[in-house]
């Protein structure tokens, strides 16, 4: 018996659409009042339009970005989806007191979603991934303290 509250099916259909560019369908895979919180740079959104537009606003900086899905399970509404990112860095990053002009660098890491479904959607995502590996990746020289 299928579980219809199984949120890894809704981040499968998330990730075609996000490969896709679909803002339509990504924001039909999301509960209107989907909480999405990702972790290494402290932005949380509290509604699905606030969800699509941070997942959308890296394009400029990563336009042929494209996610995989490795391994996804779910136990009841609540499940894991581990998931592997690659393209180019053709944009400038910037966020507070981070400013990564295009390195042109191929980039490859993995990242994992622990994620809460509702009536066939994803009703609560934290998203958790490899920060140092993208920036290293993006050609960008991190030290530790001297």
């Amino acid at each position: 018996m299928k579980n219809v509250n199984d949120p890894t099916e809704a981040i499968r259909r998330q990730i075609e659409a996000f490969n896709a560019r679909d803002k339509e369908a990504f924001r039909a895979t999301l509960c209107d009042d989907v909480e999405y919180i990702e972790v290494a740079f402290g932005r949380r959104t509290t509604t699905a339009d606030e969800m699509v537009e941070s997942a959308f606003a890296f394009l400029p900086v990563w336009p042929n970005v494209q996610a995989e899905v490795i391994n996804a399970f779910a136990s009841g509404d609540q499940g894991a989806v581990e998931l592997r990112w690659k393209g180019t860095h053709t944009g400038t990053f910037e966020m507070p007191g981070l400013r990564l002009p295009p390195s042109n660098h191929e980039f490859d890491f993995k990242a994992v979603m622990i994620v809460e479904g509702r009536e066939g959607k994803v009703a609560r995502c934290t998203y958790y991934f490899d920060v140092f590996g993208m920036f290293q990746n993006m050609g960008a020289t991190i030290s530790g303290p001297q």
